[in-house]
């Protein structure tokens, strides 16, 4: 009996590790290419909110970190420095392309404008 039960254990972690790839809110079936698929046709989505001190106090944030700034000039701001260590908080506005075609691609994948 001993002999199944590591099997069975280690066989019960997987599947549950397994069930974690993707998470769907609101969609029975959350997109493969998704860590967290949103789907509503009456709300949104609501990102941290904080002060300018706040976000000056996240610890090496990563590239692509996404906030909503509340107080001096409020509005979203990401970090778009590859150095977690040194942010550069740029805030997302109308007007200002964050997304440039990479040329010479005929697919025309997009990259960030650094």
């Amino acid at each position: 009996m001993k002999y199944l039960l590591l099997p069975a254990l280690l066989l019960s972690i997987h599947l549950v590790s397994q069930a974690q790839e993707n998470v769907g809110i609101g969609t029975p079936s959350p997109d493969p290419s998704a860590l967290l698929h949103v789907s509503s046709t009456t709300k949104g989505v609501l990102l941290p909110t904080m002060t300018d001190g706040q976000k000056a106090g996240i610890i090496n944030p990563p590239r692509g970190l996404l906030i909503y700034q509340t107080n001096s000039i409020p509005g979203f701001y990401v970090n778009r420095s590859a150095v977690p260590a040194s942010p550069n908080w740029s805030l997302v506005s109308e007007g200002i392309n964050y997304w440039s075609p990479m040329t010479g691609n005929p697919a025309n994948i997009y990259n960030t404008n650094t």
